[in-house]
């Protein structure tokens, strides 16, 4: 059995000690909230629900709904135009199977382009030659995290849409099979070196949008996953008008007794722009992101209540790779 975490790389709701995310900001559940569980759930979504006030908020998504306008860059402007620029900016191997004009199955490294979802994906399909060492490592960090933070800019990532980033290894953990059945679990290692980029507009963060790279050498890449498209606003959304405490709380409520199921749990909230897919499109709207969490270690469930008071058409998308671990709304990864 193998088991692979990146440790310490993304909270998306609460912050570390290094990274101010949403939980220190208005646009999340307050920090004092978060171990609470109850089986009140009115009482935990009132003491979870982010203290922004509505003027204000307006006010942040009308200046990203007119800076939408004038389309924030996505992928389809940068250094990846086609499958074929793919391959040479990767320096992948030429030969291998084309099923389509956007994918390329090789001996080696498969590569996905997707321009009208802004997804570029890259992967090295060998085994790692050796793992990292701790001397290696603490060489290896400072000049991968460059060489990552140089292929960023290359992309086309800006610094002002970054919301956090973390470069920090990835470990492997092995268990092999013991007497009476029983396990015995490795100690971890590292194996390669990951950077993780999650993405914003203005102050909030933008759902499914992200980046990660990873690195066994400074020669070579060995993973590229770039999901960053153009932001577009719903085109229905003109000026922002933001529901009532009262009628979100209500909303929030009645889909939290559904997931909840009588449970004892926790609740984690951000403000968040969330893809749809509009007239053919994927398109943004603001939505409060819920994390519902049962006390019992069970997984959770991640939902969204629009935010917008205006009725907008649109229909909902699965977002490749979606992360639905809400663990993650709570604490860092692999810790």
């Amino acid at each position: 059995m193998k088991l692979k975490s990146i440790v310490a790389m993304a909270l998306l709701l609460v912050s570390s000690h290094n990274n101010t995310l949403l939980a220190e900001s208005s646009l999340g559940s307050p920090a004092a909230s978060g171990n609470a569980v109850s089986t009140d759930y009115d009482s935990l979504i009132k003491g979870a629900f982010p203290t922004f006030q509505a003027a204000e908020l307006e006010s942040k998504l009308t200046t990203i709904i007119a800076r939408s306008a004038t389309s924030l860059v996505g992928i389809d402007n940068i250094v990846i135009k086609d499958l074929e620029g793919g391959l040479k900016f990767f320096n992948l191997e030429s030969s291998g199977e084309r099923l389509n004009p956007n994918t390329f199955i090789g001996t080696n490294h498969d590569l996905f382009v997707n321009r009208s979802r802004g997804v570029v994906q890259m992967f090295d399909k060998r085994a790692v030659s050796k793992l990292l060492t701790d001397s290696e490592l603490s060489l290896l960090m400072p000049k991968l995290k460059t060489q990552h933070l140089g292929m960023l800019k290359k992309v086309g990532v800006r610094d002002d849409e970054v919301l956090f980033l973390e470069t920090a290894p990835m470990k492997v953990q092995t268990a092999k099979g013991g007497p009476s059945g029983f396990e015995k679990v490795l100690p971890a290692v590292v194996d390669e070196v990951a950077t993780y980029v999650m993405r914003k507009s203005g102050d909030l963060l933008v759902e499914d949008s992200f980046v990660r790279l990873a690195s066994n050498n400074e020669r070579e890449l060995r993973m590229l996953d770039l999901r960053w498209p153009a932001l577009k606003t719903h085109t229905a959304l003109k000026q922002m008008r933001v529901k009532s405490k009262d009628v979100l709380i209500r909303e929030i409520a009645t889909k939290t007794r559904l997931s909840a199921a009588g449970q004892k749990i926790g609740i984690r909230m951000a403000v968040v722009l969330r893809p749809v897919l509009a007239e053919g499109k994927v398109v943004y709207i603001p939505a409060m992101k819920v994390g519902v969490m049962p006390q019992d270690g069970e997984t959770g469930e991640i939902f969204f209540v629009d935010l917008h008071s205006e009725n907008l058409a649109y229909s909902e998308i699965t977002p490749q790779g979606r992360d639905t671990d809400v663990s993650r709304l709570v604490g860092p990864i692999g810790r």
